[in-house]
């Protein structure tokens, strides 16, 4: 997956209407600086795409994890805690996202 290409589809679609703007705005807030680090809530985020099985989020929550330096441990961990709450239907996605973050190191 383009990482790159991800950023530019996104930045297309805030051009695009101003609603996507704001959403993207409010986005930002959710994920900056707060009583909560980052860190957790990239690693929150990337549960929520595990779940949701959306590929694109998987990628852009592990390159977010990958800049804050998550470790391969935390990672493991945020699958298990998934896969505990979601079901093993959840396996192929895991193993998608260990497999991304080891591609990413």
């Amino acid at each position: 997956m383009d990482y790159e290409k991800i950023l530019e589809d996104q930045k297309r679609l805030k051009e695009t209407d101003n609603f996507f703007e704001a959403f993207s705005f409010m986005k930002d807030g959710a994920f900056g600086k707060g009583s909560i680090p980052k860190k957790y809530k990239e690693l929150m985020g990337l549960a929520i795409a595990i779940t949701s099985k959306s590929e694109e989020a998987i990628f852009i929550h592990l390159n977010n994890c990958k800049e804050i330096e998550c470790t391969k441990q935390e990672i493991v961990e945020v699958i298990k805690v998934v896969l505990a709450t979601g079901g093993d239907v959840l396996m192929p996605w895991a193993m998608r996202t260990l497999n991304y973050f080891e591609e990413l190191k």
